[in-house]
């Protein structure tokens, strides 16, 4: 296994890699690494050249989380009269300040704020109850934290009631996640009667409540300036005669075109970098489906690595979030992903972005059946996120192109037994293909790498093994 010079068209590198299999299987499988040549040719070092590309967090990271705080029977559930408290943290992990960013919570209409932290704002958005407040500047690094306590009035309906934030503002739109669950982006819950699933309930199967995106013929979850998303919203009630009202929230740089908006009649709730979609529906029957159509405009380059919203389903005084289909996850968001950042993010800076903590990013796997929306891992996860099929970014492999070693080999080694491991199959995407058993290939690349071309590297992990792996060059004398 050689690396070495091909002049055949199109191509100026072809690689060897030996992979171990997973721990079950045993053995190595070699697999063939293909780049191709630049579409505008080769360019000077350093001058108009391509740095290197991966996944990079978003901008910044919105925790939060619930509790209750007074509770009168001691239960450990929600009782009218029980007080909770709602804390949102955000923090800014891009080497830029943020002076203009505003937090928006949306909760259940049967909590009721009685103290909060700042000048709150309410916001009325039909049956949900809605506040907002400005965040202070925020310098890199920088972090603010803001809350409120909110009283349970009660309702026989109710099994458990959800706060969700979102921070927007300076070009963006973010949904804060509950770290101490494993859906991702997910509102912050509290149980109020001991139902099995309670909490749950809050997210249906996509069969009952689902939301879908559709955008490019390369991908249809992958956006771009300029490009067109149609968005499809489906809710399909199970109680005879209920009002409903459907609200989606579309955050920057997305723009709705307001023509394309179904049923008629729907409403739009600008609140500048974000926008908030309301249809209603009138005296439902079961079994009829409910749907909110939309297309929305991918507006100027895109600061974030995705999007990612629920569509929520109100009737009466309870609500339910949406779920994307094309996933495995339960009561996942839907996103919509942009290609990685063209800004530059030389090979000495990763090592800190992946020092900024453990996030969470979408990725699309082409697989022989075709594309496949996964999450992947991001940072320096623990041992408590390597679950089965865990989809993990364990860095930027190094493939030197300039003056690779003669006779010198590349390989991906593992001390543990790997998963499937993918490469970018489009430089500069989110679409990842398997190197294993087979040809993988790196296409478009849209300049000559600065140095070195530096792959992202994601890994399927097996159960229970966190993996430790490294990429060497070495003589093939050794």
């Amino acid at each position: 296994m050689h690396i070495r010079r091909v002049f055949g068209s199109g191509l100026i590198l072809l690689m060897a890699l030996a992979l171990p299999l997973s721990a079950h299987t045993g053995g190595a499988v070699t697999a063939a690494l293909r780049v191709e040549e630049p579409a505008g040719g080769a360019g000077a070092l350093n001058e108009g050249c391509m740095v290197p590309q991966g996944p990079i967090p978003p901008p910044l990271s919105l925790k939060q989380r619930t509790a209750i705080f007074h509770d009168l029977d001691g239960d450990g559930l929600l009782d009218p009269g029980d007080l909770i408290s709602y804390t949102a943290e955000v923090h800014n992990l891009s080497p830029e300040p943020f002076t203009e960013l505003h937090l928006l919570v949306i909760f259940s209409s049967t909590l009721v704020p009685v103290a909060t932290t700042g000048p709150w704002e309410p916001l009325e958005l039909g049956r949900i109850t809605a506040m907002a407040v400005d965040l202070p500047p925020l310098s890199p690094g920088g972090s603010a934290r803001m809350g409120f306590a909110a009283r349970f009035v009660g309702g026989n309906e109710v099994t458990a009631v959800f706060v969700q934030g979102i921070v927007y503002g300076d070009g963006i739109a973010l949904v804060a996640d509950d770290p101490d669950t494993e859906i991702l982006l997910d509102p912050a819950v509290t149980a109020v009667r001991e139902v099995v699933g309670s909490a749950g309930s809050l997210f249906p199967s996509p069969s009952v409540f689902s939301k879908e995106a559709f955008a490019s013929a390369l991908s249809p979850r992958l956006g771009d300036a300029g490009g067109e998303v149609e968005f499809i919203v489906t809710y399909t009630p199970s109680v005879q005669g209920e009002d409903v009202e459907i609200l989606d929230l579309v955050p920057a740089p997305l723009r709705v075109i307001p023509q394309s908006l179904q049923p008629e009649g729907t409403e739009i709730f600008p609140l500048g970098d974000l926008t908030i979609l309301r249809a209603r529906f009138v005296n439902v029957v079961p079994g009829e489906r409910l749907t909110l159509r939309y297309t929305a405009v991918v507006e100027g380059f895109p600061r974030l690595p995705f999007v990612a919203t629920h569509a929520m389903a109100v009737s009466g005084r309870t609500a339910i979030f949406s779920d994307d289909p094309a996933t495995p996850e339960v009561g996942d968001p839907t996103p919509l992903l942009f290609p990685f950042t063209q800004e530059a993010r030389f090979i000495e800076e990763w090592a800190d972005i992946l020092r900024e903590g453990t996030y969470v990013i979408p990725v699309i796997l082409r697989l022989e059946e075709g594309d496949v929306l996964r999450w992947a891992v991001c940072g320096l996860p623990g041992a408590d996120v390597m679950e089965l099929g865990e989809l993990v970014f364990l860095g930027m492999a190094r493939i030197p192109l300039r003056s690779p070693p003669e006779d010198s080999i590349f390989g991906i080694l593992s001390a543990q037994g790997a998963g499937e491991i993918y490469v970018p199959s489009v430089y500069g995407a989110p679409i990842f293909s398997s190197l294993a058993g087979g040809m993988g290939t790196v296409i478009e690349l849209a300049q000559e790498p600065c140095g070195d071309l530096y792959l992202p590297v994601l890994v399927g992990v097996p159960t229970g093994f966190p993996p430790r792996m490294t990429g060497v060059i070495v003589d093939a004398d050794l």
